[in-house]
């Protein structure tokens, strides 16, 4: 048995089970181990499997001491994608994504890629015979009706599996539900032209088997329509009837092998249905999908364009950057959409998603990469050749042409991209010619070599897997942190998680970025617990010193890991900012930060925004140095905050034109002019806020502050009712209770003013404050004076965005 399993003859069977177990769950894997539950773990999947059938087959040859490779031009097709992306990785914006992926872009990375090259020389050197090849076609039609059944499950309320990612309507193992739309398309292309042809052909299993077979071709077929149905988006009825018209032009083209016209019944009502649904009908299903949200072809043309125009016309800004791209360029108009802070990864084809990233050489390589297969798979159907080849081309390449067109139409994702490689794969073990055999004692040479790429697909196996351990400890380590975060957990447990994310997996500014916010918190807790009346040690003070560097030098690692992600520079811009009271020069950092995020994304009124607010923590500070008795100290004070108030100004102004209805832009310059005295523009400006933003919390808990201050004839009752509508909206938000309380009191009614307060303890239940204000409003003694806030923001450690 061990003999047997380690002779050629084993090493192949070993390589062509990891292939099946390849086409089969692929489709279908994931793991809740991380956030990004889908490609990560697909990518996982197809690198160890792929190394693993490739040092099968190699060993085959080492164990036979033969080398065997089929022959044929059709060999070099492979490196006209690979190679491009392979080059441009190494101009990339991003290195750590380019070359091994993340944040959902592991499809395009140069490791991905070089797998499912190395796949299609497995597929094509081991995939050989009929039984062979059948298999690969039962596992690719059965991982497609699972696929299907699971997504069909999810859009009709019923959930299998106990996780809380999967019990959403648009959950399926593919990824979007469009996705999983054109994947089912592509399979039911293939099935349908398997059906069509299967009569007197060895496509199919006979007996039991090819019944099981044929039924299920019928069943997706069916699942397929009815997914198509409840999306009804254009675009998956015109990739399925496009691989359709490629069916019956070639089953025209040799019609005489085509006498059970009955078969065709089935491709006809694909066909029916998709025209129907493309022009006249409408899905019964609507309201049931929510729309999937993407970048239009003209500004995905557009963006692309504006790369092409720079240094990176010929080599694109790296595998994966598209983010980048259209952070840079996107339209200045999509910030009067409820989308103009979506930041999109992918353009709106996967063909314009490679121009933008792998630029004009990887984007001609990637059309050469489609067209020359289709030219050698058109050549072969249009001879009079043997009858079973031709069959089986007409089945692959009805598959390849189908999704070779959806690459023009949609942006794939990590599935899309290896069905694509699976086919041309499949079209390799038909196309390619007769094997070269060597025995390695006619070549030593040979010999040596198989021996030595032998050892190095070891290596690189235990490689792969040592790696791709560290990445889940990472990601696991950070899922833990954000549900934990998310439920409000301790901060020094988050922290810890966080930097365990970061130490596992040293190469990802996503931890990093995150890290820095935590330790920023931290040191947040340890000044409030000094602020409190806690003596502040030496070592407590060394303490929250080491905790600010610690964050800096996260924050700075963020940055220098992925210098063209603006949020990273955002995240740097606010711990600066942060440490402007306490560290020389923090002030200026902070500026520069915001300055390159803003660069990075000229059109995000975000970032400048945050440049505005740090001129105003720049005013404070000098407004708080003009009280100096000296006047060497007061008077440069003085002319400071006046000069950062009319900067902040101008700034904040710009992030208005960009965005007229950005509240936060409004609220900071609300918090300008409150801070001059010119209560009368903070207010205007501050119901400026709650007009574009009737649901900001924090924005009417101002509001009504402002107004308490203002004190003009019905401003206690405007007051009043923003703090009520405040807490109708966020029941503990205890500021609002609290000084909605003030406004009873005045009024008299210390028994409302004393349930407010009572609610605020039941919130605040150590707060001292809190339990004298409640004794005096008890014992019925009222005060005059506005209180100071009982509770802090709520910041979170935080943020989980990947981009």
């Amino acid at each position: 048995m061990i003999k047997h399993l380690f002779s050629p003859a084993g090493y192949l069977k070993l390589s062509r089970g990891c292939v099946y177990i390849l086409f089969f769950f692929l489709p279908l894997f994931f793991l809740p181990v991380s956030l990004d539950v889908l490609d990560l773990n697909k990518q996982t999947l197809l690198v160890i499997l792929t190394f693993v059938a490739c040092l099968a087959w190699i060993g085959s040859m080492v164990q036979s001491r033969t080398f065997s490779f089929r022959r044929g031009w059709f060999n070099l097709v492979p490196l006209f994608l690979f190679v491009p992306v392979f080059v441009s990785a190494f101009f990339s914006r991003n290195s750590y994504v380019s070359w091994a992926g993340a944040s959902s872009q592991e499809y395009t990375s140069v490791l991905t890629v070089a797998a499912l090259c190395a796949l299609f020389y497995v597929v094509a050197n081991v995939i050989l015979t009929v039984k062979e090849r059948r298999f690969v076609y039962a596992a690719m039609i059965g991982s497609a009706i699972v696929a299907a059944v699971l997504g069909l499950l999810s859009l009709f309320g019923v959930y299998l599996f106990p996780f809380a990612f999967s019990k959403v309507v648009t959950f399926n193992t593919v990824g979007t539900l469009v996705s999983l739309g054109i994947f089912l398309s592509v399979v039911t292309i293939f099935g349908s032209a398997l059906w069509v042809s299967s009569r007197g052909t060895s496509l199919l299993y006979e007996g039991v088997k090819g019944i099981l077979e044929r039924v299920g071709i019928v069943v997706l077929a069916l699942l397929t329509l009815g997914i198509l149905v409840i999306i009804d988006f254009w675009v998956s009825w015109v990739i399925l009837l496009a691989g359709l018209f490629f069916i019956f032009v070639f089953s025209l083209v040799r019609a005489q092998d085509f006498p059970h016209t009955n078969r065709f019944t089935l491709p006809f009502l694909l066909a029916t249905v998709a025209v129907l649904f493309l022009f006249w009908l409408q899905s019964p299903f609507g309201g049931r999908v929510p729309a999937e949200v993407s970048v239009s072809q003209k500004a995905s043309f557009d963006i692309a364009t504006q790369v092409l125009k720079g240094k990176e016309m010929i080599f694109g800004t790296g595998p994966g950057t598209f983010v980048h791209d259209y952070a840079t360029n996107r339209p200045k108009d999509l910030n009067q959409t409820k989308f103009w802070d979506v930041k999109f990864d992918r353009a709106s084809s996967f063909a314009l998603t490679l121009l933008a990233t792998v630029g004009l050489f990887g984007a001609i390589g990637f059309l050469a990469f489609l067209l020359v297969p289709c030219i050698f798979v058109l050549r072969r159907l249009l001879k009079q050749q043997e009858q079973e080849e031709w069959f089986v081309l007409f089945g692959v390449g009805s598959a390849w042409f189908t999704i070779a067109f959806a690459a023009f139409f949609y942006p794939f994702n990590f599935t899309l991209f290896f069905i694509l490689f699976a086919f041309f794969g499949l079209i390799g073990s038909v196309l390619l010619g007769t094997p070269v055999e060597k025995k390695f004692a006619q070549s030593p040479r040979m010999g040596l070599l198989s021996s030595f790429v032998f050892v190095i697909t070891s290596i690189a196996i235990v490689a792969v897997i040592f790696l791709t351990t560290q990445r889940y400890m990472a990601g696991a380590a950070f899922a833990k942190a954000v549900r934990l975060d998310r439920s409000n957990g301790d901060l020094n447990e988050i922290t810890v998680l966080l930097d365990k994310a970061a130490r596992y997996d040293r190469f990802s500014d996503l931890y990093e970025r995150n890290l820095a916010q935590s330790l920023l918190l931290r040191v947040g807790q340890e000044v409030k617990k000094a602020n409190d009346g806690k003596e502040l040690t030496p070592q407590g003070r060394q303490y929250i010193q080491a905790l600010t560097s610690a964050s800096i030098n996260a924050a700075a690692r963020a940055t220098a890991l992925a210098p063209y992600n603006a949020n990273n520079w955002s995240v740097r811009g606010a711990i600066y900012r942060e440490l402007i009271p306490i560290v020389g020069g923090a002030g200026d950092f902070s500026l520069q930060a915001f300055k390159k995020a803003s660069e990075l994304e000229p059109n995000n009124p975000a970032y400048l925004t945050e440049t505005g607010k740090t001129h105003l923590v720049i005013a404070e500070i000098a407004r708080q140095m003009t009280a100096s008795k000296e006047a060497t100290v007061a008077d440069p004070a003085k002319k400071k905050m006046e000069e950062s108030f009319v900067v902040a100004e101008e700034i904040l102004n710009k992030a208005i034109e960009l965005k007229t209805d950005y509240a936060p832009a409004h609220y900071q310059l609300a918090a300008m002019f409150e801070r001059q005295g010119k209560l009368e523009q903070a207010i205007g400006k501050m119901e400026s806020v709650i007009r574009y933003n009737s649901m900001d919390v924090g924005a009417g808990f101002q509001l009504g502050v402002l107004y308490l201050r203002r004190g003009n004839k019905d401003d206690s009752g405007r007051a009043q009712q923003m703090f009520e509508r405040v807490i109708q909206l966020a029941p503990s938000y205890s500021n609002a209770r609290w000084f909605l309380a003030s406004i009873y009191e005045q009024k008299g009614n210390f028994k409302a003013a004393a349930e407010q307060v009572q609610k605020v303890l039941e919130l605040n239940p150590e707060n001292e404050m809190v339990k004298t204000r409640l004794a005096r409003l008890q014992s019925g003694k009222a005060s005059n004076e506005i209180p100071p806030t009982v509770e802090e923001g709520d910041q979170k450690a935080t943020d989980k965005t990947s981009r």
